[in-house]
């Protein structure tokens, strides 16, 4: 895991959208979460988790994105409204879970890295967005533990997985 984490740092050194996909329960949040709290430091703003994963509608991406970066929420907000108060800001958005609101979720990856230079998005899910200059990392399956009785909890938390 440290080594995807490490490559994960690099691309978003020199890249403003990463997305790390893979199959479900293979670990993608897990990996993402703990690059962006490596890369706390490196961002004025901080870094900002977006769980998409309980959203129904993907008119609410824009919703979720604006109350978690710190935007008071009205219904009058738009995707212009989000970005003008992103512009200035130096922050790394996660987006978690996205796959079922892709489309929302895209849409507004593309106008803020479009219009928020100092903004970088980390996404997470089980496709990628397909946006220009998206930065893809497939995740594989991570190691587990085998299956023994008498494995402890600390020999388990060794392994990636756990």
């Amino acid at each position: 895991m440290a080594m995807t984490i490490d490559v994960l740092l690099r691309l978003l050194q020199q890249h403003r959208l990463v997305s790390v996909v893979g199959p479900g329960g293979i670990g993608k949040t897990t990996v993402a979460s703990a690059a962006a709290e490596a890369l706390v430091a490196s961002y004025q703003h901080g870094v900002r988790f977006v769980d998409l994963a309980p959203l129904g509608d993907l008119r609410l991406v824009l919703c979720a994105v604006a109350s978690v970066v710190g935007l008071t929420t009205r219904s009058e907000n738009t995707p212009a409204v989000l970005t003008a108060y992103l512009r200035d800001k130096q922050t790394l958005i996660v987006l978690g879970s996205y796959e079922h609101v892709i489309e929302g979720a895209a849409s507004l990856a593309e106008q803020i890295i479009g219009s928020a230079p100092n903004v970088h998005i980390l996404a997470t899910s089980r496709e990628p967005l397909n946006l220009r200059g998206e930065q893809v990392q497939r995740l594989s399956l991570l190691a587990s533990p085998p299956c023994s009785p008498g494995l402890t909890a600390a020999e388990a938390i060794t392994f990636p997985a756990v």
